[in-house]
């Protein structure tokens, strides 16, 4: 890029140098000038489009903070993807691709993984019983949480809660 941006960058230079009142001159400027924007377009071609690509999604995700507000503080109840695609002014289907764009996840994996996360914090924080941190959480009953936890830790909720309890080396 260096090489290409000195080869049109020495031209101008020059016929600066020798007097830029020559239409002839000006219009060699004009050419080279325009022959270095279009090297450094290639050269800076790949960080536009990340950058771009990073706006869109800071754009999505700042669009979808009424529904982030809305699941931070009502954890326990339930929110359907018609209720949160209203929130937004936005028909079911669209609310779908849109969250998935903006998160890389469905709509339903980020709900359970706020609730799941919600829940071990429960286990390791207070003495709440499985069923009261189960309805607390919004999950439906505890036999659904204990499934939910099972699958993300790979352990029982009772033995997240022994773990943390334990005293540990001393």
């Amino acid at each position: 890029m260096v090489t290409g941006v000195q080869t049109c960058a020495l031209p101008i230079l020059r016929a600066q140098m020798e007097g830029a009142g020559d239409p002839a001159r000006q219009a060699r400027q004009k050419s080279v000038l325009a022959e270095l924007l279009l090297v450094l377009e290639e050269a800076f071609r790949d960080r536009m489009v990340e950058h771009s690509d990073y706006e869109c999604r800071r754009d999505r995700l700042r669009r979808l903070s009424p529904v982030f507000e809305f699941l931070a503080t009502h954890h326990d109840e339930p929110l359907s993807v018609p209720a949160a695609a209203r929130m937004l002014k936005m028909s079911a289907s669209y609310f779908m691709r849109f969250f998935r764009k903006a998160t890389g996840l469905t709509f339903s994996v980020y709900v359970d993984q706020l609730r799941v996360g919600r829940a071990h914090q429960l286990l390791v924080e207070s003495d709440l019983s499985l069923a009261e941190i189960a309805a607390e959480t919004g999950f439906c009953d505890q036999c659904h949480m204990n499934r939910h936890i099972r699958r993300r830790f790979g352990t029982t909720p009772g033995r997240i809660r022994s773990m943390a309890r334990a005293p540990g080396p001393s």
